[in-house]
């Protein structure tokens, strides 16, 4: 059943979710994507085996200019930016890790029948 969305900012969820898997996983870890369709939403989940996330950092790591310990070279925007567009479409996001070098796990939830974004 195919959902109404901005796909542009659908794609750029996926994009910086994917970009933070990269960006945090070892060579030789695994980054999965996994898409979710139910009679009344859409989930996508990115996991991977890489560096995880503390348990105080998970309530903040959504907020602009979040880098976590500072590893990574990023600006800390692309989070935020997955929260923000996921909420325009009237969905939620949220994370899970097991805790420091033990991987973690990107879930966003999208309703089907999508409001459209401006």
């Amino acid at each position: 059943m195919p959902i109404h969305a901005d796909s542009t900012r659908i794609r750029q969820i996926v994009l910086n979710l994917l970009t933070n898997a990269v960006k945090f996983t070892e060579a030789g870890g695994e980054i999965h994507l996994i898409v979710e369709q139910y009679p009344s939403e859409v989930v996508i989940r990115v996991s991977d085996t890489g560096r995880g996330i503390s348990s105080d950092q998970l309530s903040t790591i959504f907020e602009m200019f979040q880098t976590g310990d500072g590893v990574g070279g990023g600006l800390g925007v692309g989070l935020a930016v997955v929260k923000g567009l996921t909420e325009v479409h009237g969905g939620t996001v949220h994370a899970v890790s097991p805790g420091p070098g033990r991987g973690s796990e990107f879930i966003v939830t999208l309703p089907n029948s999508i409001r459209h974004a401006a």
